[in-house]
């Protein structure tokens, strides 16, 4: 459930499972489009149950993975009450709010709000409603409200009501929240596997998906984490060979991009019940986090489905499980999200610290050599002009 990995070109800015993965274990919804365009929840959301439907006829269990937080809430929730947007509405959406989020602080969200709130009624109510910074939330009711302006859908619109689910499709569907038990540490690993995306060829890729044509100015991909960091350096006006302080802006814009959609995707999933938060420990090996995180996840499969939605829906342990001093002991799953929530006040004291690509060592600067490379293929130049220092009074 990736709106990303759903395209042919991608896969070091996707993050896309490798051909001994995808050989060894059957991967779908890979690669379904291949022309960089325009595709929505609900082009996706047709594929995903023809998928999951081609994959129980033949006796297999479905695992859907992944973080596109929209795709997700199609398939397990079903469509929602409201139309899918109109190109030009979108476009209207992004122009509305682009200033406001280029201040990415509160004076330009709550500039956001009000100018989204103008369009009354229930889209005020519900821009008011949004948590601060869920910029994604606030574009969707603009993208809605100006699509149905004028009609009567307007008037229908975000009743809650939605059809279509995997429970209504006969699927006992259980839902789960990979957790990090430790937000400070996560976030240091965002910005590691940020860093390896550079040096392992996200700008290289980028000018080839550019040219090729997959990456149009108005598509998924141009809009896309990452990618979106990469065309922002690589086509930035007046370009010198060696200037490190823009590099290294890209790489830190790159970075916080990625821990704020992460933080997004906590909040969002803290609020849905219908998902069991699975603790994951950042400080043991990759081998045996995955081995604990999975058989959480079995047992709670193996559950009967009643079972299931009594841990599921209950904010305490099975009935008489108590501490020593009898108090009810919180399910796994809801310490795991009150945690989660709790350590938000650790993130305000989060300092970026780059580790591969840190400033001056020989990876950063082969990376550099790298990126002014493409950043002249990306611009047509045969290279880059090497910037002289100017003439100071006094010979000096």
């Amino acid at each position: 459930a990736d709106s990303v990995q759903a395209y042919v070109g991608p896969s070091v800015g996707a993050n896309k499972p490798s051909r001994g993965d995808r050989a060894a274990i059957r991967h779908e919804l890979l690669d379904l489009w291949d022309d960089g365009g325009v595709r929505t929840a609900a082009d996706w959301h047709v594929r995903a149950v023809d998928a999951l439907r081609d994959c129980t006829a033949v006796g297999d269990v479905p695992v859907v993975a992944g973080g596109t937080m929209m795709y997700v809430q199609w398939l397990v929730r079903g469509k929602p009450d409201v139309s899918v947007p109109t190109a030009a509405a979108v476009g209207r959406a992004e122009a509305l709010l682009a200033g406001c989020k280029e201040r990415d602080g509160p004076e330009g969200w709550h500039e956001a709000v009000a100018a989204v709130a103008k369009f009354g009624g229930v889209f005020a109510a519900r821009a008011k409603g949004i948590e601060f910074g869920d910029w994604y939330r606030l574009q969707r009711t603009a993208e809605t409200a100006l699509s149905t302006e004028g009609t009567a859908a307007a008037a229908t619109a975000y009743t809650g009501q939605r059809t279509g689910g995997l429970e209504a499709l006969g699927y006992d569907a259980r839902c789960f929240f990979l957790c990090p038990d430790d937000r400070v540490a996560h976030a240091a690993a965002i910005d590691g596997r940020c860093e390896q995306m550079v040096t392992h060829g996200l700008l290289p890729e980028t000018v080839a998906l550019k040219r090729d044509g997959k990456m149009p100015p108005d598509g998924v991909l141009a809009k896309a984490i990452g990618y979106r960091q990469a065309l922002d350096y690589l086509q930035r006006p007046a370009p010198v060979a060696g200037h490190a302080s823009s590099f290294e802006e890209f790489i830190s814009t790159h970075m916080s991009a990625t821990r704020r959609y992460s933080q997004q995707q906590m909040k969002w999933f803290r609020k849905d019940r219908q998902f069991v938060f699975v603790p994951v420990s950042t400080a043991a090996a990759p081998a045996a986090r995955t081995a604990a995180a999975a058989d959480i996840i079995a047992n709670m499969v193996r559950m009967e489905r009643g079972e299931y939605e009594a841990e599921l829906l209950s904010a305490v342990g099975p009935a008489g499980a108590a501490d020593g001093g009898g108090a009810p002991v919180p399910t796994l799953s809801e310490e795991t999200r009150r945690r989660n929530e709790q350590q938000g006040k650790d993130m305000k004291r989060f300092m970026s610290v780059r580790t591969a690509l840190s400033a001056g060592s020989g990876e950063f600067v082969a990376a550099l050599a790298e990126a002014d490379a493409c950043t002249a293929r990306m611009q047509g130049l045969p290279g880059l002009p090497v910037a002289v220092p100017a003439e100071v009074e006094g010979g000096r």
